[in-house]
């Protein structure tokens, strides 16, 4: 199966922008709206890397913080400044017990997270 690279996609689009396909202007728009509300999106395959951990462990960690997120051009992007807050958080020292219980700090991190994505 062969990726589709932009600058293809971008090439095949008719020249006048009233006749591109609705989706693809929709996603534009809300491309465009996001970048501009989250101070920039941030796309999923970077995730990982950007906090040193394995593509599994972020799939973990987009379920457990429930980050916010757009799916755009097929492609899943989250909000760069609830990532860059979220990177600057000492999430070791949120600690939790030796049976693997998160502390309270952690829970109530988790549950203002998911509270702020449903806004």
């Amino acid at each position: 199966m062969q990726q589709t690279e932009l600058t293809d996609l971008i090439q095949q689009l008719p020249t006048n922008e009233n006749e591109w396909p609705a989706e693809i202007r929709q996603d534009l728009e809300t491309f465009v709206a996001a970048t501009k509300e989250e101070n920039g999106l941030i796309p999923n395959a970077a995730c990982h890397t950007i906090f040193d951990v394995s593509k599994q462990r972020w799939d973990q960690m987009t379920k457990e913080y429930l980050f916010k997120t757009w799916t755009l051009f097929g492609k899943k992007w989250y909000s760069r400044q609830q990532l860059e807050d979220f990177y600057k958080i000492d999430r070791q020292a949120l600690g939790g017990n030796s049976e693997g219980n998160p502390s309270k700090m952690a829970k109530m991190l988790k549950e203002c997270l998911a509270d702020a994505s449903k806004d």
